[in-house]
């Protein structure tokens, strides 16, 4: 996907937008008006450094490679690991522990 960089006129920010191509002219809005599209060189992501897998020995040239050569062998890449209970809902504590909590810490604090 194509990284632009879009200006708004009245307050000068300039911010990064990704866009699919279909999507060329939707632009964001700030301060009320819709941001304009500034000239800029185009950027290209490289492809990664070629490697020799861990697992394999297997030489691995592309980001292509890399992801199928994680799920074929059952690897996880470090950093885009699914935490234990990620997906669990967040439950507030109840008053009771709230007021067990502040009580401490104002006895903590005189």
């Amino acid at each position: 996907m194509p990284l632009y960089d879009v200006e708004c006129h009245k307050c000068g920010k300039v911010q990064e937008i990704f866009r699919k191509f279909e999507d060329y002219d939707d632009l964001p809005d700030c301060c009320g008006e819709r941001t304009t599209r500034k000239f800029c060189a185009p950027r290209v992501l490289s492809d990664i450094q070629p490697y020799f897998s861990q697992a394999t020995g297997q030489m691995i040239t592309s980001r292509s490679q890399h992801r199928n050569h994680l799920k074929d062998n059952g690897l996880i890449e470090v950093g885009n690991e699914k935490m234990p209970g990620e997906n669990r809902e967040y439950k507030a504590p109840s008053k009771t522990r709230k007021k067990i909590v502040s009580e401490l810490v104002n006895e903590k604090l005189k």
